[in-house]
Order: structure tokens, then C-alpha cells, then sequence
């Protein structure tokens, strides 16, 4: 059972990720930019399952420690280089796939610092 509703064994429950993360009964303004989103208090505030980029519990994917040091080591080392400005005027559309990606690319005008 899953609330008031019978799952069969064999039944495939999908959980629309990209809408869990905009919804605005789990998260104030899910669409706007917080730079506190992520803090250690942000975090506890919110229930456990309501962001979930890796998947959650027992299945959650194996390679989230590593792909979060990647991410971050990839960030720093560009950031200290180059500071990246979006092209004006451009509205990315979002594609879905594996993951959510930009359909068209997301071009950047990219700055060499120094």
C-alpha cells in the first residue's frame, strides 16, 4: 500500500524528481536563488526526502560521495581561473533525459583572469 493506494508487486513507482525539487509545499520559493540552500541549517529544516539528486535510502546511487568531490574540485579549480557571464538574452529549455540538461547546450562567454 502506498497511502490509500493498492501497488501490485511487479509495479514500477517512479518519483518525478525535477518536480519534487520545485515544489512549494516542501520549499520556499524552489524556483528563486539561495545561496543558504544548502547550508548545514537549511538542510535540517527540510525533510530528508525532499531533495533528492542521487535517489534516497538503500538504492541511493554508490558514486554520490565521489561525483560531490568531483564537482567541487572541478568548481574550484575553474572558478580560481575564469569567471564565466551568460549570453544575453538566452532562455535555456530544459530537456529530459538521464538527467535535466539544457536542450541547446548553455553557451557562456568565458573570461581568462589574469
Amino acid at each position: 500500500m502506498l497511502g490509500t493506494h493498492a501497488i501490485s508487486k511487479n509495479a514500477q513507482i517512479v518519483i518525478p524528481i525535477w518536480s519534487l525539487h520545485r515544489n512549494e509545499r516542501l520549499r520556499d520559493d524552489p524556483g528563486g536563488f539561495n545561496r543558504d540552500r544548502f547550508s548545514p541549517d537549511e538542510v535540517k529544516a527540510h525533510h530528508r526526502f525532499s531533495y533528492l539528486p542521487f535517489g534516497g535510502g538503500s538504492r541511493i546511487c554508490v558514486g554520490m560521495s565521489f561525483a560531490m568531490l568531483e564537482i567541487i574540485t572541478i568548481l574550484a579549480t575553474l572558478i580560481r581561473e575564469f569567471r564565466f557571464h551568460p549570453t544575453p538574452g538566452l532562455k535555456p529549455q530544459l530537456f529530459a533525459s538521464v538527467s535535466l540538461r539544457p536542450k541547446k547546450g548553455l553557451p557562456l562567454r568565458v573570461e581568462p583572469l589574469g
